[in-house]
């Protein structure tokens, strides 16, 4: 769906269609619960790690050996590293 929008008002609401449904509701003070909608891990060679306020991908991999950000975004199904939010759970294969 097109919706038009002023040339005024295109970068406040370019900076909103950014956004994830959460970031959207927290700019409106509501929180949303976030559920954990990832399969169990097979095996038990997967870690789980819920994202704090501050986190970013790239950070998060420091922290795990001989793993990139990119690989967590693959491995989570994200479009983008930027698409992750407080209390999101991701899980992180350790390689090796």
């Amino acid at each position: 769906m097109v919706v038009f929008v002023h040339k005024s008002k295109a970068d406040r609401y370019g900076k909103i269609n950014g956004m994830s449904f959460a970031e959207k509701q927290r700019s409106i003070g509501k929180e949303v619960a976030v559920k954990n909608t990832l399969p169990a891990p097979a095996g038990g060679d997967y870690v789980y790690y819920t994202v704090k306020e501050g986190d970013t991908l790239w950070e998060i991999a420091l922290e795990y050996p001989d793993v990139s950000d990119t690989d967590l975004i693959q491995l989570n199904g994200l479009k983008d590293g930027s698409r992750i939010s407080p209390g999101m759970v991701i899980k992180i294969k350790p390689k090796g």
